[in-house]
């Protein structure tokens, strides 16, 4: 059993590496505090096509792109957050959820469609695999623990 541990991570490694080879820059922002990076989903539907597929047209996939989302999010918690300390906490519960990546990278700090890189919106598959503990007494409400990278 545990050699089989061993060659599934060896082969993710290889994977991620070769896959990774081909991306640009531009695929792989910065994360704070560090140069680990989250991958897009896109790049994991060479090995997982199938899975890769459900997930796209998954609501985690479309969590950011969702217009009612939008709507709500750009046009009515944020004009409130600016003015009231309890939106401005819902804000980023919001944030956190449907749009986990750009949260971290901007430390919560999302005001505008334009700050989400959209290869990166909604719940990736690299980020969702990254979550290793929630805050708090139960999850929920954008109170994950997750950090790019290969350890995990």
């Amino acid at each position: 059993m545990k050699w089989g541990r061993i060659v599934l991570r060896l082969t993710a490694i290889s994977v991620f590496a070769f896959t990774a080879i081909g991306q640009t820059e531009d695929h792989f922002p910065d994360a704070p505090g560090g140069n680990n990076k989250y991958i897009p989903s896109t790049s994991c539907k060479t090995c997982h096509s199938r899975i890769y597929e459900q997930h796209k047209g998954s609501m985690h996939a479309m969590a950011f792109e969702n217009p009612v989302f939008q709507a709500q999010y750009f046009k009515d918690v944020l004009p409130r957050a600016s003015k009231e300390l309890g939106f401005y906490k819902i804000s980023r519960s919001c944030a956190a959820c449907h749009m986990p990546v750009a949260y971290q990278y901007s430390k919560g700090r999302i005001v505008k469609k334009e700050f989400v890189d959209p290869k990166m919106a909604g719940v990736t598959c690299d980020f969702c695999h990254r979550i290793s503990a929630y805050q708090g007494d139960t999850p929920g409400g954008g109170n994950f623990v997750a950090k790019p990278g290969m350890e995990n």
